[in-house]
């Protein structure tokens, strides 16, 4: 898949997943995304996460751990299915702590439950 296309996909897909992509679209170099994560998830230790996974995003440099956010690069050679999984990993880690943070519902069924707070 072409880079933009590619960008373009995985914008997408956070936006669908409840993320913000910071910046403006207009301006914005289209194979760099910085992306601001909720205040209860540390992007250090979802960096991390996502690393024991194979899936290396940009998280260490100050301006980055200051503020919460973490940085995806298509600037080298990758794979949709690469994309595509990291794209699964923030939104359902984002969500996965969005099910935490709430009380779950009384008519919640037992049997799903694990599925709903499964990890990523």
């Amino acid at each position: 898949m072409p880079h933009n296309g590619a960008a373009r996909r995985f914008r997408e897909q956070m936006a669908e997943g409840g993320l913000e992509i910071v910046g403006d679209t207009s301006v914005a170099s289209p194979h760099v995304m910085t992306i601001a994560l909720p205040k209860n998830i540390d992007s250090s230790a979802l960096a991390r996460e996502l690393a024991d996974r194979g899936l290396l995003v940009a998280y260490a440099s100050d301006y980055l751990h200051q503020r919460n956010w973490i940085q995806v690069c298509l600037m080298s050679e990758f794979t949709t299915s690469s994309l595509d999984r990291l794209a699964w990993g923030l939104t359902s880690r984002i969500q996965d702590s969005q099910l935490k943070d709430s009380p779950p519902p009384e008519s919640l069924d037992a049997s799903i439950a694990p599925v709903c707070h499964a990890r990523l």
